[in-house]
């Protein structure tokens, strides 16, 4: 049975917001296909998913204000680079309820309705729409191509409303989900380059599946324990992957603390039926006593969860998991290495 499934390895999610002016401002944004068909949607929501920095701007659970997307329309194109806007030759328009524009509300999520359009794997679909409000939600830290049209000419911004999900009806054997922080989104990895970590992983399993990337900056584990919007877009799989705890520990939080917060996330979906693979906090430049807590977190992970994946063992040297190997954001190279070995790991557990 064919059901709407992500078909892109980018992550996208309301992390934080932005000021606007109430005006209308046209943007663009570029998603590279997984496995591509010929019928997509698209999810947008307005609540900041998670705290961003140190919460002083936003934090998890915040609602943005009321704003509208008019206009909307999608393309293919057969590339798109960070810094120029690649033209499709043909755009198709994006309704919402058959409307050419919708109000969102504060805490509001929905798909637009769906758009007949082909695409293959490998190409772009650029997803162009005006927006206008006043307290817009946005992704910040955004490492795939987006723009904001000023002055007749496209410029490079993150301040656009993103959609939280590119979705294709396909089949698949399985969902995945990736759900972590800005290590997940692919911070440390080239930009666009679809290298992080959980894209090898996925295009080590193949097409057969799908898989979706919420990996978010700044992300705590307390933030997904809030069972709020960013875990209940997790709950749409069969599969979560977990990788949560660095910007916990980074923050101060307890050891025990955390091990209740991703226990919680982890039981809150396996009571959905879904399947939960719990990977250990992966090294980072952890003061002292940040990463003697990150040991005590990743003993009880080991010892907890009957699926667990320790990525600790390819990402540093011995015990020492404040002395990364390939950096706290892993760079390509560290990507590639982590990747392919969870793969493996994955498999073993289908």
């Amino acid at each position: 049975m064919q059901a709407f499934v992500s078909d892109t390895l980018a992550a996208s999610a309301d992390q934080t917001y932005f000021r606007s002016d109430n005006t209308a401002h046209l943007c663009r944004i570029y998603y590279k296909v997984f496995a591509g068909g010929d019928e997509y949607r698209f999810m947008f929501g307005n609540t900041v998913d998670s705290t961003f920095a140190d919460g002083s701007h936003s934090v998890a659970n915040m609602l943005c204000g009321e704003w509208q997307i008019s206009d909307a329309r999608v393309g293919v194109v057969a590339r798109c680079g960070m810094e120029n806007p690649a033209e499709s030759e043909k755009f198709t328009d994006i309704l919402f309820e058959g409307a050419s524009y919708k109000n969102i509300l504060p805490g509001e999520s929905f798909f637009t309705d769906t758009v007949k359009i082909k695409a293959e794997s490998g190409e772009y679909l650029c997803v162009e729409y005006s927006f206008k409000g006043k307290k817009l939600p946005c992704h910040e830290e955004i490492i795939i191509p987006t723009f904001v049209m000023e002055n007749d000419a496209w410029v490079r911004t993150p301040k656009i409303p993103v959609p939280l999900a590119v979705q294709v009806k396909r089949e698949v054997k399985k969902r995945f989900c990736f759900l972590g922080d800005s290590i997940t989104q692919g911070i440390g990895a080239t930009h666009n380059s679809y290298s992080w970590w959980c894209a090898v992983a996925a295009e080590k399993l193949g097409r057969e599946y799908s898989f979706y990337n919420i990996g978010i900056g700044y992300a705590r584990s307390s933030d997904a324990a809030s069972d709020a919007a960013w875990l209940k877009r997790a709950k749409d799989c069969d599969i979560c992957v977990i990788c949560l705890g660095t910007n916990d520990l980074l923050h101060g939080r307890s050891a025990s603390d955390i091990c209740r917060d991703i226990t919680r996330v982890a039981g809150v979906l396996e009571k959905c039926g879904i399947s939960v693979i719990v990977q250990t906090v992966p090294p980072f430049e952890y003061p002292p006593s940040a990463a003697e807590n990150c040991k005590k977190v990743n003993e009880y992970i080991k010892n907890t969860f009957f699926r667990c994946f320790d990525n600790t063992a390819f990402l540093c040297e011995g015990d020492d998991v404040a002395s990364p190997v390939y950096g706290g954001h892993p760079c390509d190279e560290g990507c590639a290495v982590w990747g392919e070995n969870i793969a493996l790991h994955i498999k073993k557990c289908l």
